[in-house]
């Protein structure tokens, strides 16, 4: 059992902050702007979890159960009777974001991991996580993941991620599949060099609309080059 509390500072009492800029049907804009609010609480968490782990040689399996009550926990709640708009010099509106203590949410749910060691190349990871009691959230009620790792020489080894998650009504984040994939270099102690691609199956994925419903931010599928120098 753990407890937590965010206490507001300045910063989030005080903040006055454009948040987003995007176009109205009429072609007018339609600006976001937050404000802090002198008058919030604190936020706090009461965190509840039970774990159990079975371990061999070769393989084994961890599982968390968990409740979390989150009470008084901030978000920026729009305040449309506060706003205000002018034409010049473009036409647009302006519409307020006051920071509340508007959401009292329980969240209770189950994580399953299991590792399996299949030789002493090759390993591969498989989870799933469900969310059994939700209220306010805006996390997927049912997420799975499964990792491979396979050293191909003592050098050299190739990795695999495949993930899916369900959609979320709250945020409008539809369901998705990613699989990313990378080869790993070790051509020395201090050097490492790697090459991957994110988002093998998608060249462009919606992943989450904004707290205005007209832009939803994207992640391309990505190819990268990284080099890691240790000393």
């Amino acid at each position: 059992v753990s407890y937590a509390a965010k206490t507001p500072n300045r910063v989030e009492k005080d903040i006055i902050l454009p948040l987003a800029v995007v176009p109205a049907p009429d072609g007018a804009l339609v600006q976001a702007i937050g404000y802090g609010n002198d008058n919030i609480d604190s936020s706090h968490l009461l965190a509840w979890e039970l774990g159990y782990r079975y371990v061999q040689p070769s393989f084994s399996v961890d599982f968390t159960s968990y409740l979390h009550q989150y009470r008084g926990v901030w978000i920026e709640t729009p305040r449309p009777e506060l706003a205000s708009g002018s034409a010049s010099p473009v036409p647009h509106l302006d519409i307020p974001y006051v920071t509340e203590n508007s959401i009292d949410a329980d969240i209770a749910g189950a994580d399953v991991e299991v590792a399996w060691q299949v030789t002493s190349q090759w390993k591969l990871i498989g989870s799933v996580s469900g969310q059994l009691d939700v209220n306010a959230s805006s996390y997927p009620d049912f997420m799975a993941q499964a990792r491979s790792y396979y050293d191909v020489t003592r050098d050299v080894s190739f990795n695999v991620l495949a993930f899916y998650q369900e959609s979320v009504d709250s945020t409008g984040s539809p369901s998705q599949m990613r699989v990313d994939m990378n080869v790993n270099w070790r051509p020395n102690e201090h050097t490492e060099v790697m090459i991957g691609v994110q988002n093998l199956l998608d060249d462009r994925g919606a992943e989450q609309e904004s707290f205005l419903s007209y832009v939803a931010s994207e992640v391309p599928r990505t190819i990268f080059g990284q080099v890691t120098f240790r000393f």
